[in-house]
């Protein structure tokens, strides 16, 4: 009896340990005034969608940003037949940030993912969506991470 009372009182201590996410909205240093695309696609409206999430209204920090997205898929390896056996996806954004009309130089970020091919088209292009998502939760990291480098130089 004991020993499950101190298990339970281990487990509230440990739960209340004070985590919070480093990138959670409203914590951000920066404010997004104004996002520019090169390109109206799908893949530029979702980063812009997810970069806004992070703005923080209340910041001095005023950005404005001009985003360009190239997404490519490549057929790295091929069975004995000539089928594709293995893609890799890989995403660029390239941002050109500027802060408080200061120009700051552009800056790239890429991240890719290898995949099998599926059989079923259907399922392989709902795991192709899935991969981009995730891709561009990867970029939109690195793009907080560099924001809060860039402004913190001014």
């Amino acid at each position: 009896m004991k020993k499950i009372i101190l298990f339970l009182i281990m487990g509230v201590i440990l739960s209340n340990c004070g985590y919070t996410p480093i990138f959670s909205s409203g914590n951000s240093n920066f404010y997004i005034e104004e996002i520019s695309l090169n390109k109206n696609d799908k893949i530029n409206k979702n980063v812009e969608k997810n970069l806004k999430i992070f703005s923080n209204e209340q910041s001095i920090n005023k950005i404005k940003i001009l985003i360009g997205t190239e997404k490519i898929t490549t057929v790295i390896t091929k069975d004995k037949k000539g089928n594709p056996s293995r893609y890799e996806m890989k995403i660029t954004t390239t941002l050109r940030l500027t802060h408080n009309g200061n120009q700051k130089n552009e800056k790239q970020f890429v991240a890719s993912f290898n995949y099998k091919n599926d059989s079923n088209k259907f399922n392989l292009k709902q795991y192709e969506n899935e991969i981009e998502n995730l891709l561009i939760s990867k970029i939109i990291e690195d793009c907080l991470s560099y924001f809060s480098a860039s402004i913190s130089d001014y």
